[in-house]
């Protein structure tokens, strides 16, 4: 029989990205000036996202190698997406131009909820980035427009030109009787003994 001499780096390149263990990781919080809290507002391409802060500045999210490709997976960023970003105090702030910063975290819905408890000095920003994007999560109760208006079917086809060939309701009737042996439609019945 022949040796499979090409099976033995297939296990090490399958067991390379294997997490040990699943531990709770807590929230990071930001514990420097130039770490922000953000929310995604455009997506740029490139690795590059617009993002809104909590000091109600617009600035540009570079998206570091940490989070593409394979660590991409849990940190997924949409618009809406709630972000931790660090401030570059190395580059000089240019007049019309938007501020460069890194991204250091991405938050969850259980992270969200965290932050939303333990932040309290930014909570009027929190309420402005649940407005941004659609971005749902399941444990938020959302309030419903009460003013919803319901339209019946039969509203849905007036002004609408219906062709007159249509089978009405009595047509179905007779068409149902006939069917089933119990309607005389003009016809002489057909005895298959006969045949």
């Amino acid at each position: 029989m022949v040796k499979n001499h090409g099976g033995n780096k297939a296990k090490k390149q399958g067991r390379k990205f294997v997490q040990q263990s699943q531990m709770t990781v807590s929230t990071r919080l930001s514990n420097d000036p130039n770490e922000i809290y953000a929310c995604c507002n455009k997506l740029f391409g490139n690795g590059r996202v617009g993002i809104i802060c909590h000091d109600n500045k617009e600035r540009i999210c570079v998206i570091r190698n940490k989070f593409r490709g394979r660590g991409r997976r849990g940190n997924k960023i949409e618009v809406g997406t709630w972000l931790l970003v660090g401030k570059r105090d190395f580059e000089k702030e240019m007049p019309g131009k938007k501020e460069t910063t890194d991204l250091l975290t991405v938050y969850g819905p259980r992270d969200i909820t965290n932050l939303k408890q333990k932040e309290m000095i930014h909570a009027m920003a929190f309420k402005s980035f649940e407005k941004i994007g659609s971005k749902v999560y399941a444990h938020e109760e959302h309030e419903f427009d009460d003013n919803l208006q319901f339209v019946d079917e039969e509203d849905n086809y007036t002004g609408l030109d219906l062709p007159e060939n249509l089978v009405d309701e009595s047509d179905n009737e007779e068409y149902d009787d006939s069917v089933q042996g119990g309607g005389n439609s003009g016809e002489e019945e057909i005895d298959v003994d006969d045949i």
